[in-house]
């Protein structure tokens, strides 16, 4: 199963999204690079059998903030 992955980074003066080796679509906020890689993740989860966003932290560390098909919040049966 390939999980496809997207990176959202500081790039400049604003933010990138990056999956595999190519760094695109530049952003001047945070939450605009956010909301496109998730939409994207979307949209190409099932092709992928999973998709994953990434946030860059400041102390350069990534943090998972979206996963493709997994529900952060489920209810309790």
């Amino acid at each position: 199963m390939r999980c496809m992955r997207y990176y959202v980074f500081p790039k400049e003066d604003g933010w990138a999204v990056r999956h595999g080796d190519k760094a695109c679509c530049a952003f001047k906020s945070k939450e605009q690079a956010i909301r496109a890689a998730i939409e994207t993740a979307h949209d190409f989860g099932d092709d992928f059998h999973g998709a994953e966003v990434l946030v860059q932290e400041e102390s350069g560390d990534y943090r998972s903030i979206w996963t493709f098909g997994e529900d952060p919040y489920p209810p309790r049966g």
